[in-house]
């Protein structure tokens, strides 16, 4: 699903996390089947996931009139994930804080087992290097420069 999401210009974790609050909400019984356009909103039904998605990508677009190319959409979204980061950095965020919901760390679905804690390390480490940040989550000089934006240490 973030590819597609990519594609279309999404954040995956934005819409990851609307139709995950979908997902959450129909299982508990607040949303139905009449509510979603029949639509089956079990947590993990990628179809759902799949219309959901195109649908935002859609009233996007007819509301800012916004069309880019995939590739420019995730440069954006990597500047964006970037300056994020750099901002957290600066208000004390650090690698102990990122962590998952204990919702996540601790409840099965239908579909999945409980996350294991002892994962967390090795996810980190992936997720920092391919987000271009060091060891300790803060995005690495040569990372920013090269998305064209000032330098996470001196601010230039």
């Amino acid at each position: 699903m973030g590819d597609i999401c990519s594609d279309l210009g999404l954040d995956t974790m934005s819409t990851g996390s609307v139709i995950a609050f979908g997902m959450e909400c129909f299982e508990r019984g607040l949303l139905s089947k009449a509510d979603t356009d029949s639509l089956d909103f079990t947590f993990g039904n990628n179809k759902t996931m799949g219309v959901c998605i195109e649908t935002f990508a859609k009233i996007i677009a007819s509301v800012t009139g916004f069309h880019a190319d995939p590739d420019s959409l995730i440069e954006s979204a990597e500047r964006i994930n970037c300056i994020e980061r750099a901002f957290n950095v600066r208000e004390g965020i650090s690698r102990k804080d990122d962590v998952l919901p204990n919702r996540i760390l601790e409840e099965s679905t239908s579909e999945l087992p409980p996350f294991e804690r002892a994962s967390m390390d090795q996810l980190l480490d992936e997720y920092y290097k391919i987000s271009g940040w060091d060891d300790n989550g803060i995005p690495k000089n040569e990372y920013v420069r090269f998305l064209g934006m000032f330098d996470s240490q001196t601010g230039r």
